[in-house]
């Protein structure tokens, strides 16, 4: 049998919330990580928290021209309070606010009410900390419109409801005039990640990505165990980039850990006419110990012109995240032990060689 042509070109590490962050003392950890490549350089938008627990989003970029596989990612000039201080792209919510907690980031650009705009949809919650385990997820988005500063939309878009009480990690694209989306939903009893068991991904579209969303369909169910899932296409063929949830409590009996990808011949075909995914790197397997526990929030860009490599950027679960064994490593190393978090988390970037027809078939 002839060998797969899905192979693991590199694995890298960008951050590590253990280490801290010597530009932005003022914030805890970064995740959810999402690509777009703005006039004439990549963006990375991306979650970040801060020491009260509270989310907001924040802006990273390489220098122009860089490819995104470059790792000299510095934060936005615009963010930059002080050499040791960021701001977030958008003053945080006011109390009571259904978004005062945003996190689960995803850029995308198409066409509203007859104009381009600029988005990032992400997850919200009205808790004053990212933390609270009882409030439901919504999903909304910021919105930029041509020589404009992001804003905030009033009110999270209408997905939720019966059946569907708590919504999150949105990965949207617009293609075909369409704005499609793809979703996570649990119950409202577990708004958290305790179990992945509970797990379903729907997708559904919409001609401006704000209202008229068709009735949601379950693309992946509660057998599957996904958590995420976001598409990149050419002119050939498209790839869907497929995670479960990082393991950031430290689980009994997790699902095996890593990426999937599932290959169709368009972005807008129907979830039949997709391949069944196929898993291409096996998170607790590839020695990575800054991802052992998995990964999540996956950002799909192509890396090179011939759409041969597929950069997957990423939030990581670590498997070393007790605090005082890395304060004892940190005091070992000369270094300030990390702050005290209940979680740790990683940002890294997969970069797969998919060749110029990746045949997902012969790895299944």
């Amino acid at each position: 049998m002839p060998e797969p042509s899905v192979r693991v070109r590199e694995c890298t590490k960008l951050f590590d919330m253990r280490d801290g962050y010597p530009f932005a003392r003022n914030v805890l950890g970064f995740s959810d990580p999402s690509m777009a490549w703005i006039e004439d350089r990549w963006i990375m938008f991306i979650g970040g928290m801060v020491p009260t627990f509270r989310t907001n989003i924040y802006s990273f970029e390489l220098p122009p021209g860089a490819p995104v596989t470059s790792d000299q990612w510095r934060p936005s000039p615009s963010g930059v309070v002080s050499a040791r201080r960021l701001r977030p792209i958008v003053a945080q919510p006011g109390r009571g606010s259904w978004n005062r907690c945003m996190h689960s980031v995803c850029f995308a650009r198409g066409v509203a009410d007859g104009e381009t705009v600029e988005r990032i949809y992400h997850a919200g919650r009205s808790s004053e900390t990212v933390l609270n385990g009882r409030l439901p997820y919504r999903i909304g988005y910021l919105e930029r419109r041509h020589g404009e500063s992001w804003r905030s939309a009033p009110a999270p878009l209408p997905l939720h409801g019966p059946g569907l009480p708590s919504v999150l990690e949105p990965k949207v694209e617009y293609h075909d005039g369409l704005w499609r989306m793809r979703f996570l939903t649990i119950p409202a009893a577990k708004p958290g990640s305790e179990d992945p068991a509970q797990f379903r991904i729907m997708h559904t579209t919409s001609v401006n990505g704000r209202d008229g969303w068709t009735t949601p369909e379950e693309w992946f169910g509660t057998k599957d165990g996904f958590f995420d899932s976001v598409v990149v296409h050419d002119d050939n063929r498209a790839l869907m980039a497929i995670t479960r949830d990082s393991d950031l409590e430290g689980r009994v009996n997790n699902p095996p850990q890593g990426v999937w990808l599932s290959e169709a011949d368009g972005p807008g075909d129907p979830r039949p006419n997709w391949s069944r995914p196929a898993r291409v790197f096996a998170a607790e397997d590839a020695g990575y110990e800054w991802t052992a526990r998995g990964m999540c929030a996956p950002s799909a860009v192509w890396a090179d012109p011939e759409h041969e490599t597929l950069s997957v950027f990423f939030a990581g679960a670590p498997r070393d995240r007790t605090w005082s064994r890395l304060a004892i490593d940190a005091v070992r190393r000369r270094r300030l032990p990390p702050f005290p978090s209940p979680v740790y988390f990683t940002i890294g970037r997969l970069d797969l060689d998919v060749g110029g027809s990746s045949d997902l078939a012969r790895l299944q």
